[in-house]
């Protein structure tokens, strides 16, 4: 067993620290139902490559390798972490990834782990495959965190939310981590002192880390933030009857009103010459236009329509919650031919909505 010097003594605590924060975020995702199952993933991985180089002092994992531990933790499992936690951040603004940023940071994943591959089977030394994977990870660590951090500060700015701010400086910090490694892996020096580059870039990569988890460990419903304008929830049944509206309003965007039972009526309309003309159930999920999004969730005879100025992936997987949510007496009145509603069953309806999208204000009654 090697002697346990500051470096390695660094690293055990942030794995200690950061196995208790990601023990943490699971369960408090879970009580609350506000997966992010990504994010999960990712830290997962990042909990794993740490962990690989933590119980290097104690089990010759170096020796097993060939001294290659650094290849398979950076070249694998912190490019895995990386690349799901980009995914992510595209979950928070869009339904689906742009296809640009999804192409480049699949070709660095594709090429870290390819090289790794290579690199930890050869008993060759093979520079310039290494200089690849080193790329791969760099390049892809920067990339990511630049991306968080502007989707997050720009959530900032527009809603001027505390876990925003506090987001965006924890994704800062884990941008500023990414400096030493790639000054140490492209350039002659590799050391401040005793302490290694790679360590120091570990260091304020993990703190980063760390108030990141912290945030959703205390907010979990901020995970399934949507920063964009949010105007309106309805729920029609089959018959196209509005049988529940509330205008709605996420922090620090304005909403307007939508004539609920014209727009049911028009999107019924819609969906019965869909269906007629195509010969089958045509269900919407999704209208486009301008300066408005329409997104559909449906679940047997009733429909949930969310009107934002643009989707995201965590406000569908809300509607999907909304609806799986209700209790089966409330979905049997919701979804009948002669719907009527009193305050009391709007009020229950609304405790649904406020549980299943949790970052709106309810603006009506």
């Amino acid at each position: 067993m090697q002697a346990i010097g500051i470096a390695e003594t660094i690293l055990i605590a942030l794995d200690i620290v950061l196995g208790i924060l990601l023990g943490l975020f699971i369960y408090q995702t879970i009580r609350k139902n506000r997966q992010a199952h990504l994010l999960s993933i990712g830290l997962i991985f990042g909990f794993v490559g740490v962990s690989v180089f933590a119980i290097e002092p104690f089990i010759p994992i170096d020796g097993l390798l060939n001294g290659k531990t650094s290849v398979l933790v950076n070249g694998v499992f912190y490019v895995l972490m990386l690349y799901f936690i980009y995914l992510h951040f595209e979950q928070v603004v869009r339904l689906i990834p742009r296809l640009d940023r999804l192409v480049i940071m699949s070709a660095l994943l594709g090429i870290g782990l390819a090289t790794s591959v290579i690199i930890l089977t050869s008993s060759s030394t093979l520079p310039n495959l290494s200089e690849a994977n080193d790329y791969a990870h760099d390049l892809s660590r920067i990339l990511t965190f630049l991306f968080a951090m502007y989707v997050s500060f720009r959530c900032w700015l527009l809603t001027r939310e505390r876990a925003a701010r506090t987001e965006w400086v924890s994704l800062l910090i884990l941008t500023i981590g990414s400096i030493p490694t790639a000054i140490a892996n492209h350039s002659e020096l590799s050391s401040l002192g005793d302490i290694s580059l790679y360590e120091v870039g570990d260091l304020i990569t993990f703190i980063g880390l760390v108030l990141l988890v912290s945030i959703y460990i205390r907010n979990p419903d901020y995970l399934y933030r949507m920063p964009v304008p949010i105007h309106d929830v309805i729920l029609y049944n089959a018959t196209g009857i509005a049988v529940y509206s509330r205008l709605v309003q996420n922090k620090g965007f304005e909403s307007s009103k939508v004539p609920e039972h014209l727009m049911s009526m028009a999107v019924t309309a819609i969906s019965t010459l869909l269906s007629e003309s195509l010969q089958t159930d045509a269900r919407l999920q999704l209208i486009n236009s301008k300066n408005r999004t329409l997104l559909f969730e449906s679940l047997g005879d009733l429909t949930v329509l969310l009107i934002c100025d643009r989707a995201t992936y965590f406000v569908r997987r809300s509607l999907k919650q909304l609806l799986k949510s209700f209790d089966e007496d409330t979905f049997r009145k919701l979804t009948t031919d002669d719907f009527r509603s009193d305050m009391a069953f709007e009020e229950k309806v609304d405790h649904y909505v406020r549980n299943a999208l949790p970052y709106l204000v309810l603006l009506e009654s």
